[in-house]
């Protein structure tokens, strides 16, 4: 039977996105998460800034990819957005 496998820090980072924009989960909840205190430092700051980076630009994010999709983004799956 194999391990199961450790989250990567841009599977934390898209896991992490979606529960703070779908669920009304709280950015600074992410350093109490388990699986963030197992990451390395490095993987943690990877983490960390892809989450509070795709906050931050988050409008200019959207604005762009609103740009190259044939139809509105509230029609694309929004955890497909996310990871966009």
């Amino acid at each position: 039977m194999s391990k199961p496998r450790r989250p990567t820090a841009r599977s934390l980072a898209a896991r992490f996105l979606d529960e703070i924009l779908r669920k009304g989960r709280i950015p600074e909840q992410l350093g109490q998460e388990d699986d963030f205190l197992t990451l390395s430092p490095g993987d943690r700051a990877l983490c960390h800034e892809l989450v509070l980076g795709t906050l931050r630009h988050l409008s200019l994010l959207d604005a762009v990819l609103g740009r190259f999709c044939r139809r509105p983004l509230r029609h694309l799956d929004p955890r497909l957005q996310q990871v966009l």
